[in-house]
C-alpha cells in the first residue's frame, strides 16, 4: 500500500491503532469491536485504481457513502472526480465530508439537482440495501465493491431476480480486504474469496450481468 497516499492522506491503518479514544469508541469497547461491528473492511487499492483506469462515471459528482480510510475516494479524486465522502464513523481519512448514516434520513445532503454516481464498498451485510438506497436516492449509476459470492442467491435471490446490474468486473487477480485494525505488517497472503465491481443502473432487471476481468496491469 506504500505510495499510493500522500504524506497528509495517509490511511488510519498506517498510524497507531488507538488513536481513536474515547468518545468515538461510541457503543464499543474497542475500536477493533467497532470495525467488526460496522464492518469496516479497507478495499485493496488497486481495484478501485484500475477500474477507474477502464471506466468513465457518467457525472462529475461521486458520492462515496462508506468512506472508511478513504481508498475509494482517493482513488476517483485522483481521477478527477469531485468527491463526496461521508460514513456513519470517523475511520480518520483526513478528506472526510461529513458522517450520516446511509440507511438513515439524513443520508445524503441537498445536490441542488446535480446528477452524481455513488462508488462504494458498503457493508456486506447491508449492501443489497445500501444499493436499493443509492437507487432511490436518484444515483445515475452505482458501483460497489464486494466478495463475488454476493451473486450467490440464497437469501438474496429476489434481490437479484428484480435489481438492474449492468456489468460484473471480477478482479482476476486477488484483490484482498484486510479488517481497518489490522496492521500493514500482519497483512501477508491472500484470502481464498474473489472481489468484483458491481454495476447497477436504476430501473427493472433487464438480463444477467455481462461478466469482465479486470487485472492489476492494463493490458492490451
Amino acid at each position: 500500500m506504500s505510495g499510493l497516499f500522500g504524506e497528509d492522506e495517509l490511511p488510519v491503518q498506517r498510524k497507531v491503532a488507538g488513536h481513536l479514544v474515547g468518545a468515538a469508541l461510541g457503543d464499543w469497547d474497542s475500536l477493533e469491536a467497532k470495525a467488526v461491528a460496522l464492518e469496516c473492511w479497507e478495499t485493496d487499492p488497486w481495484a478501485p485504481r484500475r477500474l477507474l483506469e477502464e471506466v468513465r462515471f457518467p457525472t462529475g459528482i461521486v458520492v462515496d457513502p462508506c468512506t472508511g480510510t478513504g481508498v475509494l475516494s482517493y482513488a476517483a479524486r485522483t481521477a478527477g472526480y469531485e468527491v463526496l465522502s461521508q460514513d456513519i464513523a470517523d475511520w480518520g481519512y483526513p478528506g472526510l465530508t461529513r458522517l450520516a448514516d446511509w440507511l438513515g434520513p439524513d443520508a445524503l445532503p441537498p445536490l441542488a439537482g446535480q446528477p452524481f454516481t455513488v462508488f462504494m464498498n458498503p457493508p456486506f451485510s447491508r449492501a443489497c440495501e445500501f444499493v436499493d438506497q443509492a437507487l432511490s436516492l436518484g444515483a445515475l449509476e452505482v458501483w460497489s465493491f464486494q466478495r463475488f459470492p454476493w451473486l450467490e442467491t440464497g437469501e438474496r435471490r429476489a434481490f437479484w431476480d428484480r435489481i438492474n446490474c449492468e456489468v460484473v468486473w471480477l478482479c482476476a487477480d486477488r484483490a484482498t480486504c484486510w479488517l481497518f485494525t489490522v496492521p500493514v505488517e500482519e497483512r501477508k497472503g491472500n484470502v481464498p474469496t474473489a472481489h468484483a465491481w458491481f454495476r447497477f443502473l436504476p430501473g427493472p432487471r433487464q438480463r444477467d450481468p455481462l461478466i469482465r476481468r479486470l487485472y492489476k496491469d492494463r493490458r492490451g
